[in-house]
């Protein structure tokens, strides 16, 4: 087992955050020029073999002693992480390259669908591999993505284009275009993760948890809304949607409710109920933002807005949970009140949009 004091954790995620926030915008642009498939590849080698470093340097620490262990560590985290990353603007570009605009809704929910399955999976990988040792997670991790790196080097292709792949002139065009929906994915995403960490810390200054308890409750409720999140994507992706706006701003306003809730649950069912509701409600509005932002952005440039959304979901990432720790030192009900204001404020940034006749 590899001790690691705060500080040494702190930068090894901290070195994740900030390959995530790179590694976004980079694969994106990139692949307006090379394609998604070669970059998707490419994005892939970092993972793999992140993944697969930290497995070692955790199973046979002796390898790397003292600063080296740290900095082997700080650099594969960085790698796994960017890679990963890397691969959400791909996806969501390859989506968008592969359907029509009545479709985009349900290549985006399937998109959005896979990732919070994802999440969903990692937590159960984790769980299960918890007694056996970190390595065994993370080596099951490297070895799931050699067999994504194999099946997109066999199965994936880029759809064809009557022109050569290559890089727009820088414009503000796409942001004029495209910003209420980025605005709609930094609010609603920096909401949810400014709950999520205080998640615990409610169970136990609420509800009277221990703190271990609370930690692994906290864990299964978070779960539990992701799942929620998972199926209310999947209705998507089987059934499509329509009126992009009104589900955009219905979506946030329920969903900032949902979270506000969580001030006044007074029981674990309530609690549960709250994070459910809010994974339902996010994940009708996750992929339709996602078909909305497509749809606005020009033809030529959908790898560098879907780089720039992922960019600013990264930033959430960062963000929130800091926010989130910081409110709730101020006050208890704090995180949940702000959260809820966020996503308020994202309910009114389609308006400024919407009706899209493209949207309708």
């Amino acid at each position: 087992m590899v001790g690691l004091d705060e500080t040494a954790a702190g930068l090894i995620l901290g070195a994740g955050s900030l390959a995530a926030v790179v590694a976004a915008p980079t694969f994106g642009y990139a692949s307006e020029r090379w394609g998604r498939r070669k970059m998707m590849l490419l994005a892939m080698l970092p993972l793999i073999a992140g993944a697969f470093i930290m497995a070692a340097l955790f199973a046979k620490p002796e390898m790397a002693a003292g600063p080296t262990l740290l900095v082997s560590l700080v650099l594969a985290r960085a790698l796994q992480t960017g890679g990963g990353t890397g691969m959400i603007p791909l996806t969501q570009a390859l989506a968008a390259d592969k359907t029509t605009q009545d479709q985009r809704a349900r290549g985006m929910a399937i998109v959005g669908a896979a990732l919070s399955a994802g999440t969903v999976a990692g937590s159960l990988l984790l769980w299960a591999t918890g007694r056996l040792g970190a390595e065994i997670g993370l080596a099951a991790l490297s070895a799931g993505g050699l067999v994504s790196l194999i099946g997109i080097a066999t199965c994936l292709s880029d759809p064809p284009r009557s022109a050569p792949l290559q890089i727009p002139a820088p414009t503000l065009r796409c942001l004029r275009r495209t910003w209420p929906y980025l605005g709609v994915t930094f609010l609603g995403l920096t909401a949810y993760l400014t709950v999520v960490p205080v998640i615990g810390l409610r169970l136990i200054d609420a509800l009277g948890f221990e703190p271990g308890d609370a930690a692994s409750t906290a864990g299964i409720v978070m779960t539990l809304s992701s799942a929620a999140m998972v199926l209310s994507q999947a209705q998507v992706a089987l059934f499509g949607a329509r009126r992009f706006g009104m589900i955009l701003t219905l979506g946030c306003v329920a969903g900032g409710v949902a979270l506000g809730s969580l001030a006044l649950a007074g029981s674990l069912p309530a609690l549960v109920l709250a994070m459910g509701c809010t994974g339902v409600f996010l994940g009708q509005v996750a992929p339709v933002n996602h078909a909305a932002l497509s749809l606005a952005a020009p033809p030529d440039s959908q790898g560098r807005v879907a780089g720039l959304n992922s960019f600013l979901r990264s930033l959430a990432m960062v963000i929130g949970p800091l926010l989130g720790f910081s409110l709730y030192q101020a006050g208890p009900h704090l995180p949940f009140v702000v959260a809820m204001l966020c996503l308020f404020i994202a309910a009114l940034l389609p308006l400024a949009r919407y009706p899209l006749h493209a949207l309708t």
